[in-house]
Formats: C-alpha cells, sequence, structure tokens
C-alpha cells in the first residue's frame, strides 16, 4: 500500500491453492505450495475483503509482489523491533542440527521464504500488540514501555533513558489500514464470537491460525488501546487446540474440529473489553484515505536507514533527494555512531525534513540519581 501497489479496493488472485516461485530460485528450486481453507472462495478477492477472511494465497501474493525486504522491513517498523531481531526457535538441542533457520535473525533467515505472512514465526506479543498501536497512532511508532515514573528513595524523579517515537509510515497509509481491519468483526472471522459477546463497537480486528491450530492468535485495535489475544500450547510437542470453549487440546478434537484466531483467541478479547470499557463512549475508527483505495502512484519515499553509520544514512537520504537531514545525539549501547531512530518514514516529498537518532555509544548514570543511605538489619544486604 505504501508503494501503491495495493489499495483496499484492488482485486488479490485468490485460488484455492497455487505453488509460488520463491524470491532466490534456480532450475532446481521448487515452488512454494499454498492453499485455503474450503471455505475461502472468492477469486479475485479484494484486500479489504482478504482482510476480514484472512486468505492464505491472496496474502503470499501481496507479499511477494511487495518484495519480502520490504515485508520484513514493515515489520520492524510498525513494532516488531526485537521480534525480527530474534531467531526462528532458539538454539536446537544439537549443535549439529542448527541452520539458517536458527543461526540468523528473522529479518534474514525469511528473506526467501513466503511463509512469513503465514504466521509460522515466534513473535513477542507485546510487539504485536505495539503493531496496532502504532497504527492506532496514525503511523506514530512509540517504544512500549510499563514504566509509568521512576523516583530516587527521596522521591526525585529519575530520567528514563527510552527511544524517541518515529512516524514510521503515512498517517494516511495507518487510518486506511484501520479502515480495512473493521470488517473482521462484522463479517470476517471473528464476526461470531463479536456477536456472541454482543459487541457494536467498531473494532479494527485481524485473527491469525497456524496448521493443525497449534496456537491462534487475535489482534484487536480500538482508538485507545491495542491488545494481542494468543492462546496456544506450550512445549516441544504442541496438541492442536479444539475448536470449541472452554480452551482444551487433544491428538483428535473430534467434533470440536481445530480452533482458529476467530473462535478461540477472539472471545477472551471481547469478554475483558466489554468490561473495561462499560458505559464508555464509543470511538469511531479513521476514515480510508481515498488516494489508498486503488492503485496510485504516492510519489518518492524516505529510505529507511536505522541500523546504518550515521554518514552512510545520510548520503542515502540526500541519493534519495532528501537533503533537509538533522541529526540528534541518543544515548545507546549501539555502537557510537549508529542511526537508531529516525523519523519520519514512508512517502513524503523530497522537501521534508528527515531527523535521524545517532547512538552516542553509551547509556550514562541517571542524572541526580542517588543511593539510599547505608543501614543495619535484617534488610542490608548480605545481613
Amino acid at each position: 500500500m505504501e508503494k501503491g501497489q495495493v489499495g483496499l479496493n484492488t482485486p488479490i488472485p485468490n485460488p484455492k491453492s497455487t505453488c509460488f516461485q520463491l524470491p532466490r530460485h534456480d532450475q532446481n528450486t521448487k515452488c512454494y505450495p499454498v492453499s485455503n481453507d474450503d471455505s475461502i472462495n472468492p477469486d479475485p478477492i479484494s484486500l479489504r475483503q482478504a482482510l476480514a477472511i484472512s486468505p492464505n494465497t491472496s496474502f503470499t501474493k501481496v507479499e511477494l509482489d511487495a518484495g519480502m525486504p520490504a515485508v520484513l522491513d514493515m515489520a520492524s517498523r510498525l513494532g516488531m523491533r526485537k521480534t525480527m531481531q530474534t531467531n526462528q526457535a532458539g538454539k536446537t538441542p544439537d549443535p549439529s542440527q542448527q541452520s539458517e533457520l536458527y543461526s540468523v535473525p528473522q529479518s534474514q533467515s525469511f528473506l526467501n521464504s513466503p511463509s512469513f505472512t503465514l504466521g509460522v514465526s515466534p513473535l513477542s506479543p507485546l510487539e504485536l500488540a505495539n503493531v496496532g498501536a502504532t497504527l492506532a497512532s496514525g503511523g506514530v511508532w512509540c517504544p512500549p514501555n510499563p514504566i509509568a515514573s521512576v523516583v530516587d528513595h527521596t522521591g526525585k524523579p529519575v530520567q528514563i533513558n527510552t527511544p524517541p517515537c518515529e512516524q514510521v509510515v503515512n498517517k494516511a497509509v495507518a487510518d486506511t489500514i484501520m479502515n480495512g481491519l473493521k470488517d473482521d468483526t462484522i463479517s470476517g472471522t471473528s464476526a461470531a464470537a463479536a456477536r456472541n459477546a454482543h459487541w457494536t463497537r467498531p473494532l479494527a480486528g485481524k485473527t491469525g491460525t497456524t496448521d493443525a491450530s497449534e496456537s491462534v492468535g487475535f489482534l484487536g485495535i480500538l482508538p485507545n488501546y491495542s491488545t494481542s489475544s494468543l492462546v496456544f500450547n506450550d512445549g516441544s510437542n504442541p496438541l492442536p487446540i479444539c475448536g470449541s470453549l472452554p480452551i482444551r487440546t487433544s491428538k483428535s478434537c473430534g467434533g470440536n474440529v481445530g480452533a482458529f484466531g476467530g473462535t478461540i483467541a477472539a472471545p477472551p478479547f471481547f469478554n475483558a473489553f466489554n468490561q473495561i470499557l462499560g458505559n464508555s463512549p464509543v470511538l469511531q475508527l479513521p476514515n480510508a484515505d481515498p488516494a489508498y483505495l486503488d492503485k496510485n502512484n504516492h510519489g518518492p519515499a524516505i529510505p529507511y536507514v536505522v541500523g546504518r553509520n550515521v554518514g552512510d544514512a545520510t548520503n542515502a537520504l540526500k541519493a534519495a533527494g532528501y537533503s533537509g537531514v538533522q541529526t540528534a545525539d541518543f544515548n545507546s549501547t549501539a555502537p557510537k555512531g549508529t542511526v537508531v531512530g529516525q523519523t519520519p518514514i514512508g512517502s513524503a516529498p523530497h522537501s521534508q525534513n528527515v531527523t535521524l537518532y545517532v547512538s552516542t555509544g553509551f547509556v550514562p548514570q541517571a542524572p541526580g540519581a542517588t543511593s539510599p543511605a547505608p543501614t543495619t538489619g535484617a534488610n542490608t544486604p548480605g545481613g
């Protein structure tokens, strides 16, 4: 959508099954087979419809058309930052079984793997919720932070070193995606759960289900809240999650078939937020920007240069036509001179100024912090 290759109304091929050519392939490379659930029939399907009913083949098509580097980059930009730096499964018990999947970060291991859009890799539930928060904030990413404030023993506030917020996609893109996600609870995969919970508020939602229903998820986004609800059977040999409440796992779910994000992960969200919101005012979702309803050339885009040396990053921006580059020091343990943040990102005229946050290479002790006076007694360290 940011590149203008697709809009909410764009028709996308959606065959029941197909086999995609991998980004890096030769005469010996097999294609990548993908199929839909039997109930997902429209072909072609609009992106808006696809966001509601989650067809595998259409989303894989969109992913490959955009290019894996752009998709992985966007996942990180929107909020999956630590997630994309981790490998897929950590260390294996047998070092001889290590492979590329387990030795490099997801941002690299998925460069030739379309399965990324199908949700096969581990993720942070907090970061998934923060993706929703970025969209709900008009495309502004802020670091998820559970700390409201820190004070020393005298009650004096202590400064918290947190990354700056960043405009990671245009507000028009974020608002359009939020609007495009609103049908999930109306005609999509969480509609039944919403009806059962008597849910009537506008909500941007997205469900997810892995093969064999071994894990399911739901992302619910409201104007002031973003929540990920994930259900999975922890352990090295997970069993399928059955498709009816109460939640249970079994080698064979019988008549309960397998779970889906809409049937198992969505109900806890609706139950919780019916209580959290109570009779509070109903807030509307943003309208879609008309420029992003169909394919459209949105003009130049600011390169994403986080992780580069500040000199290389500045040169890349100027080469792309953005001469108004400003820098600001940021205390970070990243190597000195590394760009650790940038704002804005996305489509913008060449007159747009860009701010780069550059690592100082260290995090100093919080200014003004003092240690408690020495004490004696049972609470003294080692006492």
